[in-house]
């Protein structure tokens, strides 16, 4: 009977302890499989970049030949004006003549430039001139020498805008991968809320950022929230093109003309009210006193405030 008695003891013991063997191996797969998942997620996150000096492209045995003087942004820094383009960077005096040309595949990466702004990064502790491409990432100029900012992802390579933040932090628009975030150490997706859309124009601050999108409106970040404004709010198109800020005025420019929109107590914007209907506002800018509008062929439109006062 005790014979029987410890068979079925030990057979009790060594069914537990095959039990006990088989949740431990369970938990182990779980935790791997926990781990490649964060590890998973932590790649998709984080892209890998080169930053640092530009060194200037091979000289391919030709002969310069300018190219007509297309323009897509320009920006006043250390006493100079510049514009760039497809072409390349140009510098210019106050006064207007031209001083220096850093042209696109000779002195340049070969890659359109688009817009630029000043800005002081982290990892550069002075003001530059920070330039998007089309291909190359980001450059960025201190009046003497350019830096580079340059994702291992051709996709991340392709810049259509960029927002300096007051933290030193850089936010970059891109068609394919969203918006991204630089802090001087590492590129990475800002939110998944923001990572699968086409970006095409960025403003307002770290805490209240305003994204402009190829055709799903404006999304507004704010306090981690994001809404989405698009015609339903008001907006005559859900392809936008600028923004431009000027206390709690928001001003977003589409082919089709311009919405202003408010936001009320809660945050949420509220309904827009329509300017320059049927005015291509390819970029925007809000001074004192009135909003300045670059089209697409028509130059540059000054509408006062006073002509759409608060509603």
């Amino acid at each position: 009977m005790n014979v029987k008695r410890r068979t079925v003891a030990v057979s009790a013991i060594a069914a537990g302890l095959l039990c006990l063997a088989a949740v431990l191996v369970t938990i182990g797969r779980v935790e791997r499989t926990l781990r490649r998942s964060e590890q998973t997620v932590a790649a998709g996150e984080h892209l890998s970049v080169f930053v640092g000096p530009l060194a200037a492209p091979p000289n391919p045995g030709f002969e310069g030949v300018s190219a007509p003087a297309v323009f897509k942004s320009g920006a006043a820094f250390n006493g100079h004006f510049y514009l760039s383009g497809p072409a390349g960077l140009f510098q210019y005096s106050t006064d207007g003549v031209l001083e220096h040309v850093y042209r696109v595949g000779l002195d340049l990466p070969a890659a359109p430039l688009g817009q630029m702004l000043v800005g002081t990064l982290t990892d550069a502790h002075q003001p530059e001139l920070l330039i998007a491409t089309s291909g190359a990432g980001v450059l960025t100029f201190d009046g003497h020498a350019f830096r580079q900012i340059r994702p291992a992802d051709q996709d991340a390579r392709q810049i259509t805008t960029l927002l300096a933040l007051d933290s030193g932090r850089l936010l970059l628009g891109s068609p394919k991968r969203g918006l991204l975030v630089y802090d001087g150490k590492t590129l990475k997706s800002f939110h998944p809320t923001t990572s699968n859309i086409y970006v095409t124009a960025l403003g307002g601050t770290e805490s209240d950022l305003w994204i402009g999108t190829n055709n799903e409106g404006v999304l507004h970040w704010r306090g981690g929230q994001v809404e989405q404004i698009s015609e339903s709010l008001g907006l005559p198109d859900t392809h936008i093109d600028s923004i431009a800020l000027k206390g709690d005025r928001v001003f977003i420019g589409t082919p089709v003309g311009i919405a202003e929109l408010r936001q009320n107590e809660t945050s949420q914007a509220k309904a827009a009210t329509i300017w320059a209907a049927g005015r291509y506002a390819h970029a925007l800018f809000a001074d004192d006193d009135a909003l300045l509008i670059g089209e697409m062929e028509g130059g540059i439109a000054r509408v006062p405030f006073e002509q759409h006062a608060h509603q």
